[in-house]
Order: structure tokens, then C-alpha cells, then sequence
């Protein structure tokens, strides 16, 4: 199944079969971007089915198809945001060769007895150029990805989250201006995902740190740790491009390995919009980033996972949630 720009009225969820949704970056028809609840939905169900999301900047409703000639910007919202409003003609070819690609990228992996989403719908690399080159635009398209073999260390469901994880340790949060568990609008007025969250906020020259107790959990036979982030509409994060933190694994011996998140790929503070809103995607890092940091690093016996905020030298705010050991 692939859904295009989907409304989400009827809390749609897809058991046991594979999904991509597509969100519009500029969609006004379906402003809150409600197609990411099927992805949200769907990803918390006990199978072994791979789901995809990808938020492609600067798409609008309409023109996905060769029907609809008008952007809703036009019909709708009087053409004026100067974020979603380029030249109709050159937007139509984007988007329905963006969506050629996509299409035949999904179905051929998905189709097959034997297939494995390609690695950038896996959120692991960058689109391809040659997306670019047949969209005759530079793309930004931003993923996240579910499927395969996974141990959840926290998605802060636990009704006691997020001092609690989902491996039974203790979750320390130290110096902050503010961490909690949180779901949907009650995070903040642009965060639309049905999910529970970890909502942070620091305020600098504090030192946030916040600690995953892991337990000991042995990791050697996983592949990467993988998270889903957004850096937030928040006054904390004004001036920034980008949000960055500190990622660290932590042994029983006492050895600590430490990565950026931006080393995965960069978390691009929001997007061009007039109204923009939170939208989580997938961050991926391997298990070898941290043992090339710290060739000592055990992984059969991990205590900590950390995360460490002073990376930007600034203050911030950032949700995170999914967090799990990829198979």
C-alpha cells in the first residue's frame, strides 16, 4: 500500500501489510498532515511489516495526478505563501515524477517474495541524485522507517514514562529546563502525531543530560541504533538551521563511545513554510559508529544510553521517540 496525501478520519491503521504515506510539505487540503497517523498507527502493531514515511518538502494536495490543474494555494489560500506557491507547471512535473519514482521503488522491493525497501526509504542513506535529475528540482525529502527485527529500549507508552523504559531500567534526566512524556497537541500546538513523545527543552549554560539505563542489555547481534526526532517550534530553538545533540553507549566496564546525531544525517530545524509544523523522522546510527569511537566499547553488556544536549552550544528543544536496537 502506498497513500498519497491521505485524510485520516476514520483512525486508520494497516495490520500486517506493508505501508508508505507520503506527506505533502505544503499541503494545505490536509494542513495538519493527518496521513501520519496511519504511519504511527500502524508501526505500534505487533508484525513484521515494513513501513515507510517520507515528507517531501514543498509538495502541495493537487498535484500528485494530472487531473487537479489548480494548487489548492491558488483555489484556497490566495497564493500567498512564498514558501508554496512556485510556478505551477515546473511544480506539477516535480511532484508526479517524484511520485513515479517512489511508486516503482516501493512496489518493486515490497511486491517481491524476497525485498528489502531500498536504503534511502530506510532512512539510512540519502535519495538517490537521480531522483533529483528526473524531478528536474533539488528534493528534500525527509524519512522515517519501521521493519525487520527491533528491540524497543523507549517510546514512552509505560503509563510511569519517561523515568521508566521499555527494558525495565531507570531514565535520569539532569539539568534540564524541562523533559516529560507527552501525546499529540498536549506536547505543543504544532505537534499532530498520535504518539506518546519525550518532550526536551534546555536552556544553556546547563549541562542537559539525559540517561537510558539499558540494564546490561546485550547489543552484539544488532546491526544500529535508530530514533525518531524533531527539533520543535519552540523559542528556545530561534536562530538555528539545525539541532544536533551527543549520542553516547555506555558498558558495564566503564566505556563510552560517542557519536552526533548529525552523523547520521543532519536535523534540519523545521522547514520552509509560513506555518510549519513538528513532523518526526527516522535517524539511524550503526553499532560500528561506536565501536570505531571506542574499540573497548562491549556491547554484550551495555548499561547506558545517553544523550548529551551541548553539542550546538546553544539552548534547544527537540521531541524524540522510537528509540530501538535494530536487528
Amino acid at each position: 500500500m502506498f497513500a498519497v496525501a491521505p485524510t485520516d478520519f476514520h483512525d486508520v491503521e494497516v495490520p500486517g501489510a506493508d505501508l508508505a504515506v507520503l506527506l505533502p510539505g505544503c499541503d494545505l487540503d490536509v494542513a495538519p498532515l493527518s496521513g501520519m497517523n496511519h504511519y504511527d498507527r500502524s508501526t505500534e502493531l505487533d508484525d513484521d511489516a515494513r513501513r515507510a514515511q517520507v515528507f517531501l518538502l514543498g509538495a502541495n494536495h493537487n498535484f500528485f495526478n494530472t487531473q487537479w490543474q489548480i494548487s489548492e494555494w491558488d483555489l484556497f489560500g490566495n497564493g500567498n505563501d512564498p514558501f508554496c506557491t512556485p510556478d505551477d507547471d515546473a511544480q506539477k512535473l516535480t511532484q508526479t515524477h517524484v511520485l513515479e519514482a517512489l511508486l516503482g521503488s516501493w512496489f518493486d522491493q515490497t511486491l517481491a517474495q524476497v525485498g528489502t525497501p531500498e536504503p534511502f526509504m530506510q532512512a539510512t542513506d540519502p535519495s538517490p541524485s537521480a531522483f533529483d535529475a528526473w524531478a528536474e528540482s533539488d528534493l528534500e525529502m525527509r524519512w522515517s522507517y519501521s521493519g525487520g527485527p527491533r528491540v524497543l529500549v523507549d517510546d514512552f507508552r509505560a503509563p510511569n514514562a519517561p523515568l521508566l523504559n521499555a527494558l525495565g531500567g531507570t531514565n535520569t534526566f539532569t539539568d534540564w529546563f524541562l523533559f516529560e512524556a507527552c501525546f499529540e497537541l498536549n506536547c505543543d500546538p504544532f505537534f499532530n502525531h498520535v504518539k506518546r513523545v519525550a518532550r526536551l527543552l534546555w536552556q544553556l549554560p546547563a549541562e542537559p543530560l539525559g540517561v537510558f539505563g539499558l540494564e546490561g542489555y546485550d547489543a552484539a547481534a544488532q546491526s544500529a541504533l535508530s530514533m525518531r526526532v524533531v527539533s520543535r517550534r519552540s523559542s528556545l530553538n530561534q536562530g538555528l538551521e539545525e539541532n544536533d545533540f551527543l549520542i553516547r553507549l555506555r558498558d558495564g566496564s566503564g566505556n563510552v563511545a560517542e557519536v552526533l546525531l548529525s552523523d547520521a544525517k543532519t536535523l534540519a530545524h523545521l522547514y520552509p513554510h509560513s506555518n510549519p509544523i513538528e513532523v518526526l523522522e527516522t535517524f539511524t546510527l550503526p553499532l560500528d559508529w561506536f565501536l570505531e569511537a571506542e574499540p573497548a566499547l562491549d556491547l554484550s553488556d551495555l548499561q547506558a544510553l545517553e544523550f548529551d544536549m551541548t553539542a550546538t552550544g546553544s539552548s534547544g528543544s527537540v521531541i524524540v521517540s522510537d528509540i530501538e536496537f535494530l536487528g
